[in-house]
C-alpha cells in the first residue's frame, strides 16, 4: 500500500492488474476451508408483492434485466390476490408478469404469501387485520400501547368452528389458478405477519385458536392447507411462519409471540423450511437460538426493509444498505440463512428501501443504493451452493467474513465487511488448488453513521488477478465480494473481462511491461520499454470497453514510448489498452 505523496506509480507486472491506493492499511489473514460446510443456499431476492406493480414498458425489460441478469436475484415473493375484493385487483397481472420473468430467467423461484384472505372468510367485512384507526404500537419503544382483543380481526366461525376448510379451499383454488396458466409455485406461506393486528390487509391468528375471541389458530390453519394440498395432489411445498420476527410483537400480557410458540403449535413437518421477518428480534442471540433449537430445517428470511435514519431502542441508528448488509451477514452466519428476501425489488413511490422506485416526475426509475450493495451476496453465491468455513485472524475484529462454494470447490466466493475507518489488506489463506482466478468487487460508503446511504463505489471492480491469489485491498467501511473460479466455470462478467484482454500480454516486442503512473489531479502517464522503433496505439477505456477518450498514438523512438493523458478522470476502473497492428496489451488501473 502507498502512504501520502504527490503520485503513486501503479506497475502492471505478473497477475495481479489492479492496486487499491489507500492511506493506511490493517494486514488480516482470512483462512477459509471448504471441508467444513454449513447451510445449503437456496437463493437471494425480493418482493414483487403489490398489486400497484409500478413500473410499465419500456423500463419494464430494462428493470427485469438489471434485477434477475445483472443482480443474479433468483426468488421472488407474490401476494396471493386470488378471490380478493380488493380494489385494483388483478390475478391477471400478476400471473403474467411472473410468467414473463420465468420466461427469460427460467432459475427464477416463486413463493407466495397471503396477507388477507377474502371478506367472506374473515369475521369482519374488511381486508384489514385490525378495526380502522386503531392505535396499534407494540414495539419496546412503546410497550404499553396494545390494541384491545376484540379489534383483532382474523378468520370467522361457522357452526361453532373456524372456517379452516374453506381457507383451505381458498389456497388451494389460488395456487391452482396460477398452476392452470403455467406458473409454479414453489413455496406458499399461508399468511403474512399472522402476530400482526395490521393496519392494511392482515388476518391475525395467535398460535393457537382462541373461540372466545373470536382468533384462529395458526397451527389449525396450517394443517388445513397441508391436508387440503396433499388430498388434491397439489405439489406445492409450505413455508412458515412469516412472522414478524424472530421475537415477534409484544403481546397484553407482557410476552412476546417468538416463534418458537408458534412453531410449538404446529406440526413442524409440514413445513419445508422455517420463514421469519426482521422486524423484531433481528439479534445474534435470537439467530443462534433458532440454528439451535432447528438444526435440521433450512431457515428463510422472507421480507426485511432499510429505513434511513430510523431510530430505534433509543439509539441513533442508520438502517440503511450498510446495515442491511451487516444483518444479511449474521444471518448467515449465525442463524445459517438459506434464503434473504428483501421486502420489494420495485416498488410505485419514491422510497429508499428498495431496489428501484418510481420517479414519476421525471417519467423513469430510480436505482437504490440498496442494489449495489445487495448484489455482494446475490451476484456470486449461487443456489445449491454451501456456506463454508471462514475467519478472520489477527488484526481482523472489524472484518466480517463469510465464504461459500459450489461446483466441487471450483467455485468459491467470499464476502468482506470491513466495518473500520482504516483499509484492511487481506491474505487468503485454504484457496483450492483447482481455483486458477479471481475479481473483486467493491462496495464504500461515503461519511459517518449520518450518511451511510451515500455510495463512493457502487460494486465496482477493484481487482483482477490469476493465481497466486494476491493481497486483496479493501476500502474503509466498505463491502468486498471476492469471486473465485476455475476458468472452465467462469461467470458471464468476468468473461467479458477475459475477452477484453485484462493480464493478457500479446505483444511480445514489448521489453518492459506496461507502467501506468497516477497523479493526484488524476491524469495518466502510459510507459513501456520496447525492442523496435515503430508507432503504438494507446486507448483509454471503461471496464465495459467504452472508448473515454481519443486513441492517441505515440512513436516508440530509442527503445521506449509514454504518454500523459492530461484528462482528468472520475474515479473508478479503466483499461489501457495498446495497439501495434493486430496485436494489443491491454492493463487496468483504478483511479481513487
Amino acid at each position: 500500500m502507498f502512504s501520502k505523496a504527490s503520485r503513486c506509480t501503479i506497475a502492471c507486472i505478473g497477475f495481479c492488474a489492479l492496486v487499491l491506493l489507500s492511506i493506511r492499511a490493517e494486514a488480516v489473514n482470512v483462512t477459509v476451508s471448504s471441508a467444513k460446510k454449513y447451510q445449503t443456499i437456496e437463493g437471494f431476492g425480493g418482493g414483487f408483492a403489490f398489486r400497484n406493480y409500478p413500473f410499465g414498458r419500456p423500463f419494464q425489460d430494462a428493470l427485469h434485466d438489471s434485477i434477475f441478469q445483472k443482480a443474479g436475484i433468483n426468488v421472488i415473493r407474490i401476494h396471493n390476490y386470488f378471490d380478493s375484493t380488493m380494489e385494483n385487483n388483478n390475478v391477471k397481472m400478476e400471473i403474467d408478469m411472473v410468467k414473463g420473468i420465468q420466461a427469460k430467467y427460467p432459475d427464477v423461484k416463486v413463493t407466495m404469501s397471503s396477507w388477507s384472505p377474502p371478506k367472506y372468510l374473515k369475521n369482519r367485512d374488511t381486508i384489514y387485520g385490525m378495526v380502522k384507526d386503531t392505535i396499534y404500537a407494540p414495539t419496546t419503544d412503546n410497550p404499553d400501547a396494545f390494541t384491545l382483543k376484540d379489534r383483532k380481526i382474523s378468520l370467522k366461525i361457522e357452526n361453532g368452528e373456524f372456517v379452516y376448510d374453506k381457507y383451505a379451499d381458498y389456497w388451494y383454488n389460488a395456487v391452482k389458478e396460477f398452476d392452470t396458466n403455467g406458473v409454479k409455485i414453489d413455496w406458499v406461506s399461508i399468511q403474512n405477519e399472522p402476530d400482526w393486528p395490521a393496519s392494511w390487509e392482515g388476518c391475525f391468528m395467535l398460535p393457537e385458536e382462541n373461540k372466545a375471541d373470536t382468533l384462529a389458530g395458526y397451527g389449525k390453519a396450517l394443517d388445513a392447507v397441508f391436508k387440503k394440498f396433499k388430498e388434491r395432489g397439489m405439489n406445492v411445498s409450505l413455508i412458515g411462519t412469516d412472522m414478524t420476527g424472530s421475537l415477534g410483537i409484544r403481546q397484553e400480557d407482557g410476552s412476546y409471540n417468538t416463534i418458537f410458540k408458534y412453531l410449538d403449535a404446529l406440526d413442524t413437518s409440514q413445513l419445508v423450511a422455517f420463514s421469519h421477518h426482521f422486524y423484531n428480534g433481528e439479534t445474534v442471540g435470537m439467530m443462534d437460538t433458532i440454528r439451535m433449537k432447528y438444526p435440521d430445517k433450512p431457515i428463510f428470511m422472507t421480507e426485511w426493509l432499510t429505513n434511513d435514519n430510523k431510530n430505534r431502542d433509543g439509539h441513533d441508528y442508520t438502517w440503511t444498505w450498510y446495515h442491511q448488509m451487516q444483518i444479511i451477514h449474521k444471518a448467515l452466519t449465525h442463524e445459517n440463512l438459506s434464503m434473504y428476501v428483501l421486502f420489494a425489488l420495485a416498488f410505485g413511490v419514491n422510497s429508499t428501501h428498495t431496489f428501484f422506485s418510481q420517479d414519476p416526475a421525471n417519467n423513469t426509475y430510480l436505482t437504490r443504493p440498496i442494489y449495489y450493495a445487495f448484489k455482494h451476496y446475490s451476484k456470486s453465491i449461487k443456489r445449491g451452493w454451501k456456506r463454508i468455513d471462514a475467519t478472520a485472524g489477527e488484526g481482523g475484529d472489524s472484518l466480517m467474513v463469510s465464504a461459500f462454494s459450489g461446483n466441487g470447490d471450483s467455485s468459491m466466493t467470499i464476502v468482506l465487511i470491513n466495518d473500520n475507518d482504516s483499509a484492511a489488506s487481506v491474505t487468503l489463506d485454504g484457496i483450492p488448488d483447482v481455483i486458477d482466478s479471481g475479481v473483486v468487487h467493491m462496495t464504500t460508503r461515503w461519511g459517518n453513521l449520518g450518511t451511510t446511504y451515500e455510495q463512493k463505489r457502487m460494486y465496482e471492480l477493484t481487482q483482477i488477478f490469476a493465481k497466486p491469489v494476491p493481497v486483496i485491498n479493501v476500502d474503509p467501511y466498505s463491502i468486498a465480494t471476492i469471486a473465485l473460479f476455475n476458468t472452465k466455470y467462469s461467470l458471464p462478467e468476468e468473461e467479458k473481462v477475459r475477452k477484453l484482454g485484462v493480464n493478457k500480454r500479446s505483444l511480445p516486442e514489448l521489453r518492459s511491461s506496461l507502467s501506468v503512473t497516477v497523479f493526484r489531479n488524476r491524469e495518466l502517464s502510459v510507459s513501456f520499454g520496447t525492442a523496435h522503433n515503430q508507432m503504438y496505439t494507446i486507448g483509454l477505456y471503461t471496464i465495459a470497453g467504452k472508448q473515454i477518450v481519443p486513441l492517441q498514438v505515440v512513436n516508440a523512438s530509442h527503445g521506449k514510448a509514454s504518454l500523459i493523458l492530461k484528462s482528468p478522470l472520475a474515479g473508478g476502473t479503466y483499461l489501457i489498452k495498446v495497439t501495434s497492428g493486430q496485436a494489443a496489451e491491454t492493463r487496468a488501473v483504478i483511479i481513487p
